[in-house]
């Protein structure tokens, strides 16, 4: 876990923790709620926590899949690279070669 995930998971609990807070305080709330039947705070707690891994697992897949992308696009620009390198290096036979890399790279069909 890096550190900008762990700060949001806990900018995460600390913000369900206030939010709880702020709703337990209304009065609707505290009338509804009054008595036996209160909202009982590890509940919004462990909810809060559960929300708050469920953002954090997110975000590690989606940079995660991100780094991976990043790689195969890299070695996809590599090779682009050694087979212009070797292209350019033969003689003038290899043009089709060549014109069929810059096609590829336009993304042109």
């Amino acid at each position: 876990m890096t550190a900008d995930l762990f700060h949001a998971a806990l900018g995460v609990l600390a913000a369900g923790a206030y939010l709880c807070f702020r709703i337990c305080n209304f009065a609707f709330v505290a009338k509804r709620f009054g008595g036996v039947d209160v909202l009982a705070p590890p509940t919004a707690a462990t909810i809060s926590i559960i929300f708050g891994l469920f953002v954090a697992f997110g975000t590690s897949d989606i940079t995660q899949r991100k780094r991976e992308l990043d790689l195969a696009v890299q070695k996809e620009v590599n090779l682009s690279r050694a087979i212009a390198t070797f292209v350019e290096s033969v003689s003038p036979s290899a043009n089709p070669l060549h014109q069929a890399l810059v096609e590829y790279l336009q993304g042109t069909p």
